[in-house]
């Protein structure tokens, strides 16, 4: 879709004749106001996405920070069994 804008000019004039008509500007207006909606859609999902992808990493890291604590009492357990075998 092809949205077309018109200049508005809301100085008011010193002749009523000059310039677009009342009717007009209302016109340009409402149409400049559907373009701004259609680009705040946009935004919008371009923010949902970025939003999913932003909690997928955060997912992943608390995966890898579990991951990692699970490794390291691993390690401990096994350094503990490993001194227990050298101590007798």
């Amino acid at each position: 879709m092809i949205v077309t804008t018109k200049p508005v000019n809301l100085v008011k004039s010193d002749c009523i004749g000059t310039g677009p008509s009342l009717i007009e500007q209302a016109d340009n207006l409402a149409e400049r106001a559907f373009s701004l909606a259609l680009e705040l859609d946009a935004a919008k999902v371009e923010l949902a996405e970025l939003e999913n992808v932003e909690i997928g990493w955060i997912k992943i890291a608390l995966g890898l920070m579990v991951e990692r604590d699970a490794y390291a009492v691993a390690l401990y357990q096994a350094t503990r069994e490993l001194e227990a075998l050298a101590a007798s």
